[in-house]
Parts: structure tokens; sequence; C-alpha cells
């Protein structure tokens, strides 16, 4: 099984670095104004998101498998953590597997369920609201 430590998400600092530079490069941070019309650094976090993962391999492969339909290769935590950075990176079809695995594990681990519900729901907000149009 992969092991993912959410807690470090970098094999190292160079790669944390790394990825942070080129989110900057990139444009995934930049400066907005607040309400009193005070500059903030704010985050493009779809565009941050495919960044980080790719300066995280064991992250990235937890995605593929899931993909590949090689699920059991994963722990639950994995397998929760590859369904987020789906939602994360607004994967093209993350709507419709999170949708066919949710009707999937709602008879034999309906809390895992649950959680891809609320995974499903955390995807919809952003398109409903329009939150990262023009990012």
């Amino acid at each position: 099984m992969l092991e993912i430590d959410d807690r470090r998400g970098f094999n190292n600092l160079t790669s944390m670095l790394l990825a942070v530079a080129e989110c900057w490069e990139a444009g995934a941070y930049y400066t907005a104004k607040n309400i009193r019309g005070k500059d903030y650094l704010s985050i493009a976090f779809i565009t941050r998101s495919e960044i980080w993962l790719k300066y995280q391999p064991k992250r990235e492969r937890a995605i593929e498998l899931l993909l590949d339909g090689r699920k059991l290769e994963l722990s639950k935590e994995e397998l929760v953590r590859a369904y987020y950075d789906l939602v994360a990176i607004q994967y093209p079809r993350a709507e419709e597997i999170l949708e066919r695995d949710i009707q999937a594990y709602a008879k034999i681990d309906p809390d895992f369920s649950d959680r891809l519900e609320y995974l499903l729901q955390e995807l919809r907000r952003p398109q409903e609201s329009g939150w990262n149009e023009g990012i």
C-alpha cells in the first residue's frame, strides 16, 4: 500500500519550495483587495492544487490508482485523499466518479459513502457560486 503522510505532504523541503515557486510563477498567488481596499495575498486553489500534486508523487499515484479502478491498493484514508484531490483539481469526470462510487459504497460502507457525498457537494458548490470564475 502507498503511504501518504498528510501532515507533511511533501517528500522534502526542496519539493515544497519548488511547488511554491511554480505556483508563484503560474499566478496561483495573486494580490486582491479586501473590503477596506487593502491588498492581501490570495490563492487560485485549482491552479495551486494541480501544481502541488506534481510535487507530491505519492498523492498523484493514489489518484492514478483510483482512476484505474485499483482502489484496493489504497488504504481508506488514501482513497479519501485521492477523491479529495480529484475535487481540488476539478478533474473533469470527478462528479461522475463520485456519483457512481457513492452508490457503490452506500450499502457496504454508509459512512464512507457519506464522506464522498460531502465531497460531491463541495465539487458542485464552486460551480453554483462561481467562486473560481476568471481565475
